[in-house]
């Protein structure tokens, strides 16, 4: 299955694309909103130990990418400042400004970090 933007480009081009989209919209609430279905399942202390840690393995994964200079970051970033004018085939990592990227990672971190300290102090 492949988003309606993506058919524009070239068959090449489509994992790339796939893979901005799910950055931008897909892996967010996926990392906050699946721990809550291990809720049903797990006592309340194991699920924020795993929103936790979801939340953290998100921004190192951005870190990563960013450092990596992988394609599907760069096209995600792209849909996030303009809107889905994504250009995986001309890649300028100049325009991409580092506190926002860092800092959309920083935020992931300590959003990760706060409910695994909260799990080892009261468990």
């Amino acid at each position: 299955m492949i988003p309606v933007g993506a058919k524009k480009y070239p068959k090449k081009y489509r994992k790339i694309i796939l893979l901005a989209y799910l950055h931008n919209y897909a892996f967010p609430p996926l990392a906050a909103f699946l721990p809550l279905l291990v809720c049903c399942f797990a006592p309340h202390k194991l699920c924020m130990l795993w929103i936790g840690l979801n939340l953290l393995f998100l921004g190192i994964y951005d870190i990563l990418a960013y450092n990596l200079r992988w394609k599907h970051f760069f096209c995600a970033y792209q849909l996030g400042q303009r809107g889905g004018n994504m250009t995986p085939n001309k890649i300028n990592w100049e325009i991409v400004k580092k506190p926002v990227v860092y800092g959309l990672a920083a935020l992931w971190i300590v959003l990760g970090t706060a409910p695994i300290v909260f799990y080892f102090v009261y468990a």
